[in-house]
């Protein structure tokens, strides 16, 4: 007959069946028989070892065990953590409360651990007494010596972030420790298949036989433009305690764990307000360029009252003439009267007009009043003033902006037709060669204010470099399926190394 999962187990030992060896028969293996893949057999003692140790801590430790647990692993936060954030943290909860929360003061006949370590003849530094130390001291006899030496190498791996630096689809992911400062390959599947190469995980990995394993992730994906700010306390650790060592790390889990809360909440909480223009209207600087089909003075003419209540001798002060006279160059203000967010102003600036030749252009500073200045232009010259494009302010805004609803009705045409405009594609290939090449030369907040250029020649720069081109390559790949004018903009990251000589 065949046994129910909550049944007693057949094998006599009190427990659940589901709980005993059904997960060993499951993934088809016996109790001490833990053949397979280097990766399956990681898996297989994990399975069985997390699940004895579960039970003895409920026996051991009692309810209360568990409450300071819970309690200190979600960081003695006075509010109860809400429901999703509770849940999806409970998996890596069973993982750290086993191998990694100190349950000595709970706990009060305990005996030295160094017998064991010499029986399975390694040197490790453990943490004090946790509750896989516990119950290796007291239940050596009903473990294997894989499942011994499991357990010493999971409670000897710190915690730590990882940069995924790699991805083997199906296969493994290849790793870098921002706090320890190495690179490890881990055996992984599930994972693996994830959109994940840039992304930084907070886990612990463990190595036995020459395989490689993340033991109890955390179930947060830290963005990486946050590798930065690891790195910087990666830094103030070693200020503190020079070389760093795994046995370092765990002395600071509260901290590690609680960047990790604090970058979480950060990101679920979305961007900073965003900046607005003096009408309450989101701040998006935006330049208009037409070509002109009348002479400067014409177009001054037919535009000179946007500069509401100031006078044509003022507007062309600093005009400039051509030798018979003639006006070639004028910059004006586009003015309104009042402020309806700030009633004691007379005046607000609205733009900037500028007619040089046969070229005009108009800088604002948000996508409301580019369609106003837009439609007025379009009245008071007609056919006189061919809208040309729009330059952008960054790659970003180009992009948004030529995928929006404002687009056609700034232009007047659709996105196809604009882009098939040979002088709109040689300007789009210029603002991307131009941009890439500042960017070499550009002071960075990620690279702590220095350049691309410098931060090379610096070790802790360098690596902060490195993640952000590894964040390039993996946003690319993730905009495979994008528009023909996102591609262009996309970064050479290959180029962009061999400009920097790395």
């Amino acid at each position: 007959m065949k046994t129910g999962r909550n049944q007693k187990c057949p094998c006599g030992s009190g427990k659940k069946y589901k709980k005993c060896c059904l997960p060993k028969e499951e993934a088809g293996v016996s109790n001490g028989d833990n053949t397979g893949s280097g990766r399956q057999k990681l898996r297989n003692a994990e399975n069985e070892v997390v699940s004895m140790l579960l039970d003895y801590a409920e026996e051991r430790l009692g309810e209360q065990g568990l409450i300071e647990a819970v309690s200190e692993f979600f960081l003695w936060q006075e509010e109860e953590p809400d429901e999703e954030y509770y849940s999806a943290m409970m998996e890596a909860f069973s993982q750290w409360f086993v191998f990694d929360w100190d349950a000595i003061e709970l706990v009060e006949d305990v005996d030295d651990t160094a017998e064991h370590e010499e029986e399975i003849g390694q040197e490790l530094e453990l943490p004090e007494k946790s509750i896989a130390i516990l119950f290796l001291e007291e239940h050596a006899q009903r473990l294997d010596d894989f499942q011994k030496k499991f357990i010493l190498e999971a409670c000897g791996q710190p915690y730590s972030y990882f940069q995924v630096v790699d991805v083997e689809p199906g296969e493994s992911l290849t790793l870098k420790d921002l706090i320890l400062n190495r690179k490890i390959k881990v055996e992984e599947q599930q994972a693996s298949g994830q959109d994940l190469k840039g992304a930084i995980l907070y886990t612990k990995v463990i190595t036995l036989e020459g395989t490689s394993i993340m033991l109890g992730p955390f179930p947060m994906v830290v963005p990486a433009e946050y590798q930065g700010n690891l790195i910087d306390f990666r830094q103030e650790l070693i200020k503190e305690t020079g070389e760093i060592t795994p046995a370092d790390i765990r002395e600071f889990d509260y901290e590690l764990r609680k960047v990790l809360v604090d970058i979480y909440f950060h990101v679920r909480r979305g961007p900073m307000p965003e900046m607005q223009n003096t009408d309450g209207e989101p701040m998006v600087p935006t330049k208009l360029v037409y070509e002109l089909e009348c002479t400067p003075k014409e177009a001054f003419r037919a535009l000179k009252t946007l500069a509401k209540g100031e006078k044509e001798a003022d507007l062309l002060s600093d005009a400039d003439y051509d030798k018979d006279g003639g006006l070639e160059r004028v910059s004006f203000p586009w003015l309104k009267k009042g402020n309806k967010k700030h009633p004691g102003w007379d005046k607000t600036v609205m733009g900037d007009i500028e007619i040089d030749k046969d070229r005009m252009s108009v800088e604002v500073n948000s996508e409301k009043r580019a369609r106003t200045i837009a439609g007025e232009i379009k009245k008071r010259l007609k056919n006189k003033a061919v809208y040309k494009y729009k330059e952008f302010t960054s790659m970003e805004e180009m992009s948004e902006y030529m995928q929006g609803e404002q687009f056609g009705e700034v232009s007047g045409m659709s996105q196809d037709n604009f882009l098939q405009m040979p002088e709109v594609m040689q300007k789009i290939e210029e603002m991307a060669k131009d941009h890439w090449e500042s960017w070499l030369d550009t002071s960075l907040p990620a690279l702590d204010g220095m350049t691309p250029r410098q931060a090379v020649k610096d070790p802790v720069g360098k690596e902060k470099l490195e993640g952000l081109l590894l964040d390039f390559e993996a946003s690319e790949q993730r905009n495979q399926d994008e528009n023909e004018l996102t591609r262009k903009f996309s970064p050479d990251v290959k180029k962009l190394r061999q400009m920097l000589g790395m």
